[in-house]
């Protein structure tokens, strides 16, 4: 859980970077199609406000989803699109993947699929 946490700091350590987010896919995320964002991630990015996002995953197909704030948590959720953007992702329960921040001409967000990020072999 430890380099989870290096990745997204590291991730966010640059202009360029601070788009960039590893994600790992649980049964919980699966079973309930929600996807719980880092909060320097959100905050670096300015999300926190945002209603609406999607996803774009390799094919170049875009899914649709919300972002729910969670005042209790102090996080942002994205509800809906989640289990159908990693079953067309090829992303299994336990693998990580590396997303992008995009932020299109009307100011809309996209989280871009970039790639599946390889687990460390104890």
């Amino acid at each position: 859980m430890a380099k989870k946490s290096i990745l997204i700091q590291k991730a966010s350590s640059s202009a360029s970077q601070s788009r960039l987010v590893t994600i790992t896919l649980t049964r919980y995320s699966v079973s309930f199609s929600r996807l719980t964002l880092p909060i320097p991630f959100t905050k670096v990015n300015g999300i926190q406000n945002a209603k609406n996002m999607c996803f774009l995953d390799k094919h170049g197909v875009k899914w649709s989803t919300s972002l729910r704030f969670e005042k209790d948590q102090q996080r942002m959720r994205l509800v809906g699109g989640w289990k159908e953007f990693c079953d067309a992702n090829d992303v299994k329960i336990g693998e990580s993947i590396m997303l992008e921040l995009v932020l299109e001409a009307d100011k809309s967000f996209i989280l871009k699929f970039c790639s599946k990020v390889m687990q460390e072999i104890k």
